[in-house]
């Protein structure tokens, strides 16, 4: 049974970069030379970084919308879309347009839980009962990365991989050195909350 992964890098937008007013869209990479309202202006990379949420939070645009400043500030971005510290902003990473077949990669035959860039170098499969890392260049597998026996939930969080075990202790699941960090860092406490609260409200709907 094969299993289509369906992954590609979005391309360079071909306009001015998000948050920006005026730039030349004729060189690719421009710096922004003004920003629109709620954005400012890096001088030193020609960057517009949104200003307007709070610290560890980032601004979601929303989909279908021709502003760059209708959205909302949130802790954890939507599906195939990363936080960038350096523009506050949810940034779209994954386009579904080019096919790997990865059928030698994985160990089984069932449909992978969730796929999600971790560290800007490498894509995450969650599987059950264990996690598959491939390198972003070629999708080559580097390794499978099997769960504890007392390991409740695995989620990604903001691009941490956190562990709720059976015992209600939470972990930060550092997968490259294969460690895990028993305490939390301000982001992912926030990401937590985040993730708590949209818990809470779907289980009373």
């Amino acid at each position: 049974m094969s299993i289509i992964l369906i992954l590609h890098v979005k391309g360079q937008n071909e306009k001015c970069q998000i948050g920006c007013q005026s730039c030349n869209n004729q060189i690719q990479n421009t710096p922004c030379s003004q920003c629109y309202e709620g954005y400012q202006l890096q001088q030193e990379t020609g960057i517009c970084q949104y200003t307007q949420c709070n610290p560890n939070l980032y601004f979601q645009i929303q989909a279908n919308q021709n502003s760059d400043s209708k959205g909302d500030c949130v802790s954890v971005c939507n599906p195939l879309y990363l936080g960038e510290p350096q523009t506050n902003l949810c940034t779209k990473k994954l386009t579904c347009s080019t096919s790997f077949l990865t059928q030698q990669n994985f160990i089984n035959s069932g449909q992978a839980q969730d796929i999600f860039v971790y560290q800007n170098q490498y894509y995450i499969a969650l599987q059950s009962g264990f996690l598959s890392v491939y390198n972003m260049t070629d999708m080559f597998l580097i390794k499978n990365l099997y769960y504890d026996s007392n390991d409740l939930k695995i989620l990604n969080i903001n691009g941490f991989i956190l562990v709720i075990s059976s015992n209600s202790i939470l972990s930060q699941w550092e997968i490259v050195n294969e460690q895990r960090q028993y305490g939390q860092s301000s982001q992912i406490y926030f990401s937590i909350q985040y993730f708590i609260k949209q818990h809470n409200h779907l289980s009373s709907i």
